[in-house]
Formats: structure tokens, C-alpha cells, sequence
């Protein structure tokens, strides 16, 4: 579900953009003409930011800006929000730089346990 079409890379407009259901991250415009909603997540994307993201396109889907797309944008998704995703009709970006690598003292990652 990754999206890899780099002729439809969104270009920002704003950023912390105010809607009734909260601010959007960012909102961008892409080469097709769609705008374009993108939630970022430091950590595994969540049920409720599936939610969140599809909160924000259904108000634009209600407006006069209806081509849009919404892309979640995490640095890791189980199958079941990718589900949840197409269900929707929205997009994942998987930004390996966002991903989390600081532990406090004593964590470490699960693969290092072997």
C-alpha cells in the first residue's frame, strides 16, 4: 500500500491548517491537481489516526474542494490499519527518518533479544 508514484508527490501549501475537527499537519496540493491531506505520526500508525486522517477528508470531501486525497505518513502500519486505509480510500507513506530509534536506558529493540 506504500505509495511510490513520484509524479503525484505532494508540493505544501500550509501547514497546521485549522479544521473543526482539529489542525491538519500539513496540506498540499499534488502535480494532478488533488489537494492533499498528510497526517504525520513519529511512531506505528493507530486506529485513531486512521480515524483522524478520514475525519479531515470527509470535511474537504463536503466543501468545494473535493478532489482530495489523504495520506498517512508513519514510519510503520499493521496489515489491519492498512485495511482500515483502503477501506477509506486513503494512502500510506512509509518516512523510515521519522521512525523512533532513541530508548531511554535499559530499552532496546525486540530483534536484539536473539
Amino acid at each position: 500500500m506504500e505509495s511510490r508514484d513520484n509524479r503525484r508527490q505532494p508540493r505544501i501549501i500550509s501547514h497546521e491548517r485549522g479544521t473543526p475537527y482539529g489542525r491538519i499537519d500539513f496540506f498540499a496540493a499534488d502535480s494532478d491537481g488533488n489537494n492533499v491531506v498528510l497526517e504525520i505520526k513519529t511512531a506505528a500508525a493507530k486506529y485513531e489516526d486512521v480515524d483522524q486522517l478520514h475525519r479531515y477528508v470527509s470535511h474537504f470531501q463536503k466543501t468545494k474542494e473535493s478532489t482530495i486525497r489523504g495520506i498517512l505518513v508513519a514510519p510503520y502500519i499493521g496489515e489491519k490499519i492498512q485495511n482500515l486505509l483502503r477501506e477509506h480510500g486513503l494512502e500510506w507513506v512509509r518516512m523510515e527518518e521519522y521512525e523512533k530509534t532513541h530508548f531511554a536506558p535499559g530499552q532496546t529493540l525486540i530483534d536484539e533479544w536473539e
